[in-house]
């Protein structure tokens, strides 16, 4: 057997809880199913299943009587299942009390009827506890208040339509847009989906929530609004005359090695050899001497003045 099938046959485990009774059960009759053993769970065709004691005298040869030798072994192979899908003492004990001379494995469809007595209970006492267990549910995240609805209907085996759950959810949201989903889906008989209305929901919450949570120039987390931040001015560059931020790369050193050698290199600010980018005054004037801000301001020009300052001092020579 490979895999795939041995994952498809996989026996569902039932953990003695109230609470994950209905699911087990759903697994359980749909593993039935599976095993071609449904007539097993159908009580008016079990009528027709043989004892233990009449097996002996069934003919095969005859149809009907084969048809019911089939049936008892079916039972057989179901009940084992039943006793393999069984966590506890707990759960063993309902097919225990249907075993008898005649039936030495028991008869499974009623113990899944001992089980659903004592886990859904279909009388008004059980009404009332559905009724509350819905009210209680409440209405934030449509995703999960589906999951929750359906959970408690499974418990109590309540066959309630989507019409029935649309309603329900209607008295919890105040929200004018789900309110208005909801309407129309009422109103429209073809669209009446709980489900298919609960994901529509859940996906305008996803959005909803991605909004609140987006800030910086995005979106607003307090009221939701976009909000466009201004682009913060930017002088423009006195090395290149271009706006940016940062420092030039027209004045990022890229003349000297590793060693630090400036022969032979010349520095594309001044044109002069021997100078770095880094260190050349007429890219940084703020890096020029005192005297050198006096030799400009005595001849006439301000040392704030970077180009002509600088164009008055290249014919001297600072070596």
């Amino acid at each position: 057997m490979n895999d795939n099938n041995s994952k498809a046959t996989q026996i569902p485990v039932w953990d003695g809880k109230e609470e994950s009774w209905p699911l087990w059960n759903i697994k359980f009759q749909s593993l039935a199913i599976y095993h071609d053993c449904e007539d097993v769970l159908d009580e008016d065709v079990m009528k027709d299943c043989p004892k233990k004691s009449e097996l002996k005298g069934l003919d095969p040869g005859i149809p009907k009587e084969k048809a019911a030798a089939s049936l008892y072994k079916a039972n057989s192979r179901l009940a084992a299942i039943f006793t393999l899908s069984q966590q506890t003492a707990h759960g063993l004990g309902f097919l225990e009390q249907t075993k008898c001379d005649e039936f030495p494995s028991g008869i499974v469809y009623r113990a899944l009827e001992l089980m659903k007595d004592r886990y859904a209970p279909n009388d008004l006492g059980s009404e009332i506890l559905l009724e509350s267990e819905m009210e209680s549910i409440p209405f934030r995240n449509a995703s999960d208040y589906y999951d929750s609805i359906i959970a408690v209907c499974n418990k109590y085996g309540a066959k309630w339509t989507s019409t029935d759950h649309l309603k329900q959810m209607l008295k919890k949201t105040q929200n004018q847009q789900f309110i208005k989903i909801i309407m129309d889906h009422l109103k429209s008989s073809q669209n009446d989906n709980f489900e298919f209305v609960c994901k529509e929901i859940s996906e305008i919450q996803k959005l909803s929530n991605i909004g609140k949570k987006k800030v910086n120039g995005t979106s607003d987390a307090k009221n939701g609004k976009e909000v466009v931040l201004a682009n913060t001015e930017v002088a423009a560059c006195k090395t290149c005359g271009k706006r940016h931020k940062g420092v030039c790369n027209k004045l990022k050193s890229t003349s000297t090695d590793k060693s630090g050698d400036k022969s032979g290199k010349k520095c594309s600010g001044c044109g002069k050899e021997g100078i770095l980018e880094a260190d050349c005054w007429k890219c940084h004037p703020d890096k020029a001497p005192a005297w050198f801000e006096k030799k400009g301001t005595k001849n006439g020009v301000t040392a704030t003045n970077v180009e002509i300052t600088l164009a008055s001092l290249e014919q001297q020579d600072f070596a």
